[in-house]
């Protein structure tokens, strides 16, 4: 699979594995958005945000992610765009999240309330 970039009908840029490109769709596994952001200092913030976020997915599902199709006739696609490292690392943190470690002690008990 290799990694995509392309504008939707609703003017987000998505990001993503593309599956396949037939009959009119392109099939991505696991599209992200991509939200750009203006800080206070004028800097850029760039965060991605998965269509479905896989939280919501049961189990079973969880390891195999999510796949969109797109209608080609309704989508801008990027040509010959080549995708900061960063972000294809943030891409690869968010859909292939490292698996927790499991551990033995509890967590501490917070106190919401004085007794």
């Amino acid at each position: 699979m290799s990694t995509i970039i392309f504008i939707d009908q609703i003017g987000r840029t998505i990001l993503g594995d593309e599956v396949s490109r037939e009959n009119g769709l392109l099939a991505v596994k696991n599209p992200c958005m991509i939200n750009v952001n203006q800080l206070q200092n004028g800097q850029l913030q760039v965060q991605l945000f998965p269509l479905f976020f896989p939280e919501f997915l049961d189990e079973s599902s969880r390891s195999s992610g999510t796949v969109f199709e797109f209608p080609l006739n309704s989508i801008a696609l990027g040509k010959n765009i080549s995708v900061d490292d960063r972000l294809k690392e943030q891409y690869t943190r968010i859909c292939n999240p490292p698996p927790a470690s499991p551990s033995n002690e509890e967590p501490p008990v917070i106190k919401l309330f004085d007794e």
